[in-house]
C-alpha cells in the first residue's frame, strides 16, 4: 500500500563497496563497457599462441574482444543448471590446448568455484577469467584465488551512462583513459529524456529515448577503441549504497518468484531459489518472441540473453534451449513492492 505525505524516510549514505573490492586485487581498472573490460584482458595476457575457451552460452560482446585481438575461439558446453559440463571442458582443453578459459556464474545461481579449482589442478598454467556481471555485488562471496581476472559490466546494474570493471591478480600494462565518445554522449542524452518521460508520460519522449539508446549500442558495437569510464559515471559510482541495492533486488526477486511460480506455462531453467544478489529473474516460455512482444505491449520489457551463433548451438543443447526460450524479467532496485505486484499481473495476463 502506497502512502502519501507525512515524514520523509531517512536518506541513505554511500558505502565503500567498490573501494573495498579494489583493495583485494593487485590491480584494477574501470572501463566504458564490459566488452572494453574483456578487451583489456585479451591484450594483457601475453602468449604467442592465443586460444581461449568460452562457454557456449555467451553474447557477442564476450566473443568480440578476443576475436578482434587475434584470439582463436572455441566453446565448451553447460549442464542443465548452467554450471560447467566438466567432461566437455576437459575434452576441449585436451583438443585445443587453450591459454585461457572464461567462466560465468549465470544469474548468480550457477557457481563456478568447484570447476575452476579442478581445472587449476588439471592444468595450472591456464589463465582463468570470470565474467561476474550477473553477480556484481557479491565479489566477496564468489572470490576465488585461482581467478586471474574478474570482469563485470556495471552500467547494466545501475543508472549510469557507462561503466565496467576489471579486477586483476596481475599488473594491467595498458590502462585506457576516458575520451569523449558517441556511446556515452548519446546515452547521456537518452537517459535524460527517459527521466523526463517517467515524470510526464509523454509518448514522444519514449520514442526519442528508445531510438537513442539503440543508436548508442550500435555506436559501441562499431567502435574499435577501448575507453576508460567517464568521470561523471565514476563520481556517481562512489555515491552508491550497495547494501540498499542488494536488499531491494533480493526482496523483489523472491516476491516475484512467489507470485509467478505456479504459472504452468513458465518453467525456471535453474534453481532460482538459490541466488546471490540477483541480476534478473530468468524464465523459459514457449513462443518466446511472441510473449516478449505481448509483454512489451504492456510496458514490461524482458530482454533475451542471448542470441547464439551456429557453432555455439552445435556444442551445447542447453545453451541453444536458453537462447530460444529464455526471458530475463527485471527485478532491480528501481522497483518496489507494488511494482512487483504489477509485473506479476502483467505476466499472468500474458501467460495464464
Amino acid at each position: 500500500m502506497r502512502e502519501f505525505g507525512s515524514e520523509f524516510a531517512s536518506l541513505v549514505l554511500p558505502d565503500t563497496y567498490f573501494s573495498l573490492i579494489n583493495s583485494k586485487f593487485r590491480d584494477f581498472i574501470y572501463l566504458r563497457s564490459g566488452r572494453d573490460g574483456l578487451g583489456v584482458v585479451a591484450q594483457n595476457i601475453k602468449s604467442d599462441r592465443k586460444c581461449i575457451l568460452l562457454p557456449a552460452y555467451c553474447c557477442d560482446s564476450m566473443v568480440y574482444p578476443f576475436t578482434r585481438n587475434g584470439w582463436e575461439i572455441h566453446y565448451y558446453s553447460l549442464e542443465m543448471d548452467l554450471t560447467v559440463n566438466l567432461v566437455s571442458l576437459k575434452a576441449a582443453i585436451d583438443i585445443h590446448a587453450p591459454i585461457a578459459i572464461l567462466f560465468m556464474n549465470y544469474f548468480g545461481i550457477a557457481p563456478t568455484a568447484m570447476v575452476i579449482n579442478e581445472i587449476k589442478e588439471y592444468s595450472n598454467d591456464i589463465v582463468i577469467i570470470e565474467d561476474f556481471t550477473h553477480c556484481l555485488f557479491d565479489i566477496h562471496d564468489i572470490y576465488n584465488e585461482h581467478v586471474d581476472y574478474y570482469v563485470s559490466s556495471i552500467r547494466k546494474w545501475i543508472g549510469i551512462n557507462d561503466g565496467a570493471i576489471v579486477l586483476s591478480k596481475h599488473l594491467i600494462e595498458r590502462k585506457p583513459v576516458y575520451v569523449e565518445n558517441d556511446f556515452v554522449n548519446i546515452r547521456t542524452k537518452a537517459q535524460n529524456v527517459k527521466r523526463r518521460y517517467l515524470t510526464t508520460g509523454n509518448i514522444e519522449d519514449k520514442k526519442i529515448y528508445r531510438t537513442a539508446l539503440r543508436r548508442a549500442e550500435q555506436c559501441l558495437e562499431e567502435d574499435i577503441h577501448i575507453v576508460g569510464m567517464s568521470t561523471d559515471s565514476m563520481r556517481l559510482l562512489y555515491l552508491l549504497n550497495s547494501s540498499e541495492i542488494k536488499n531491494q533486488r533480493r526482496q523483489n526477486y523472491f516476491h516475484l518468484l512467489e507470485l509467478i511460480k505456479d504459472i504452468n506455462s513458465i518453467s525456471f531453467p535453474i534453481n532460482v531459489s538459490k541466488v546471490c544478489t540477483p541480476f534478473a529473474l530468468p524464465i523459459e516460455v514457449n513462443n518466446r518472441d511472441g510473449v516478449q512482444r505481448e509483454l512489451a505491449d504492456r510496458n514490461l520489457y524482458a530482454p533475451v540473453l542471448w542470441p547464439l551463433g551456429d557453432e555455439a548451438r552445435s556444442i551445447c543443447v542447453v545453451s541453444a534451449r536458453m537462447a530460444d526460450n529464455m526471458l530475463a524479467i527485471p527485478i532491480d532496485q528501481r522497483y518496489d513492492y507494488d511494482d512487483i505486484e504489477e509485473i506479476s499481473k502483467i505476466l499472468h495476463s500474458v501467460l495464464v
